[in-house]
Formats: C-alpha cells, sequence, structure tokens
C-alpha cells in the first residue's frame, strides 16, 4: 500500500511490448497490482504500473499522445494475491 495513503488513487497498467495501457481504480491499495506486475515482469513479459497526477481523463489524453493505446480496465494483467 502506499505509504500514508489513505484516499482513492488510480493506478496506470503499461504493457510496453504492445504499446497499451489501461487506469485501474480507483483504490486505496496497490500491493495486489505491484505483486501482479512483479510476477508478470517475472514471466518476461515488459508491464509497469504507476500512480499519476491527474484526473483519469487527463492521463488517458497524456498516454495516448505518447502513443499507447487505451484499454479497458483488467486489460493488461490482474491483481496478484501471492
Amino acid at each position: 500500500m502506499r505509504r500514508g495513503q489513505s484516499s482513492p488513487f488510480l493506478l496506470v497498467v503499461v504493457d510496453e511490448e504492445k504499446k497499451e495501457f489501461t487506469v485501474e481504480g480507483p483504490m486505496v491499495d496497490d500491493t495486489n497490482w505491484n505483486n501482479g506486475v512483479y510476477h508478470a515482469q517475472k514471466a518476461g513479459r515488459r508491464v509497469r504500473c504507476f500512480t499519476p497526477s491527474g484526473d483519469r481523463q487527463s492521463v488517458i489524453r497524456y498516454e495516448e499522445r505518447q502513443g499507447y493505446r487505451f484499454v479497458p480496465e483488467g486489460s493488461i494483467l490482474s491483481p496478484s494475491f501471492d
């Protein structure tokens, strides 16, 4: 969980190979998502996640300008509970 974070936030998940991204949340704990990214990276996938500043629409516009395609939530990976 993000330290000191108690209000909901968004999480961007990026697939670098497919040049796709999604915006997950809002959520208050990203631990399971970070675990999912870790396991996917360990399996050889080029994925990453980060907490953006700004609202969902501004994040989507920014990432699309960077050449990434927006896909629905849960399309890139699922949170891992291990």
